[in-house]
Parts: structure tokens; C-alpha cells; sequence
């Protein structure tokens, strides 16, 4: 037998802004929330967890895409429009006809660089190791992260939300944690 109870939110604390050493609790590929457009960005969640109990998760995206910046006059090409998910303003560049949007080779190199050094940080990789594909990459990370301690960098976003702003490697941030317990 099952039964239904609330949800207890008073457990859930969320990290505060500032600088932190934490536990790597949980990873997982994930899937973006709805949108207007076809195709689904390969996606993953990774969540920190301080000494306090505390947390907050950060989530990468490995596919990058066109979008009207790219456009100088900022109009889509013919068969293709700028769209957005609700109540953000992406403005991709999406096929009219299929509904997928464009992909940047240079934003997705840019999406899995920055993964690619969030993995140096946590010690799980070494310089120079590497990939031969993105799923490569995403298994690679759900193998080795859980239980791994580094930094995190907490910041309070323009919707008033903590946000992870930055990584670094444990030993740097015990320094700097050393630093300002020493001023």
C-alpha cells in the first residue's frame, strides 16, 4: 500500500550565496523542459552538496545553437524563424518546416569546453585526456563525479535565485576559504 502525503519542503535547503566546498551528490543526463521547437539538447544535472546539508544543482547543456545574434540584420533566413521557450528570450534559429534548431558548431565546442574543464577542476580528468564523443563524455562524468569535494561559487541571479556562478578545484578553494577565516 502507497499514501499520498505533502511534499516536505522544510528539509530542502538551498546553498547560500558564496564560496563553498562541496560533495558531488547526484549526476544524471536530464531533459530540458518543454519548448516550441522539435529537438532535445543533450543535457545534464549535477548537484553539490555543502558540510551544512545545503545544495544547489548546476546543469550543462552540450549542443549549442544559432540565434539572431548571428544574424546581422537580425532576420531569420527564408524557411526559418527565431523562437524561444516561454519567458525567456534564447531567440533560436528553428527550421519553419521541422521545427529543429540550427546547431553552432562553435557554441556546441564552447558548451563542451566549459564541461570539459568543470571535469579538470574536479580531478576526475587530466589535461590533455581525451573524448571521442559527447555520450562518451556524459558517461565518463556519471562514473566518476559522485562523491567528489570541490568548490562551488554561489551567486544570487537577476531573478533574485542562487545560482551556481563558477567551479574550482578543491584545494583552491580551501585557500581562499583560509584566507578570509585568517582576515
Amino acid at each position: 500500500m502507497f499514501t499520498v502525503t505533502k511534499k516536505k519542503f522544510a528539509d530542502f535547503n538551498i546553498m547560500s550565496a558564496g564560496l563553498h566546498k562541496a560533495i558531488i551528490s547526484a549526476f544524471a543526463e536530464t531533459k530540458p523542459k518543454l519548448a516550441p521547437w522539435a529537438d532535445i539538447t543533450k543535457q545534464t544535472q549535477t548537484t553539490f552538496e555543502n558540510e551544512e546539508g545545503a545544495k544547489i544543482s548546476m546543469w550543462n547543456n552540450f549542443i549549442g545553437y544559432r540565434n539572431k545574434t548571428d544574424f546581422p540584420d537580425g532576420k531569420a533566413p527564408k524557411g526559418f524563424q527565431f523562437m524561444s521557450s516561454e519567458g525567456h528570450n534564447e531567440n533560436y534559429l528553428v527550421n519553419s518546416t521541422t521545427k529543429d534548431r540550427v546547431v553552432s558548431d562553435e557554441r556546441t565546442a564552447d558548451a563542451v569546453r566549459i564541461f570539459l574543464e568543470f571535469l579538470e577542476e574536479s580531478g576526475t580528468v587530466d589535461e590533455g585526456q581525451e573524448f571521442d564523443s559527447i555520450d562518451e563524455i556524459i558517461q565518463f562524468a556519471a562514473e566518476h563525479l559522485v562523491g567528489t569535494e570541490m568548490g562551488v561559487k554561489v551567486r544570487i541571479n537577476a531573478d533574485n535565485k542562487s545560482e551556481v556562478h563558477h567551479t574550482m578545484r578543491l584545494a583552491d578553494v580551501e585557500a581562499k576559504l583560509n584566507v578570509e577565516a585568517d582576515a
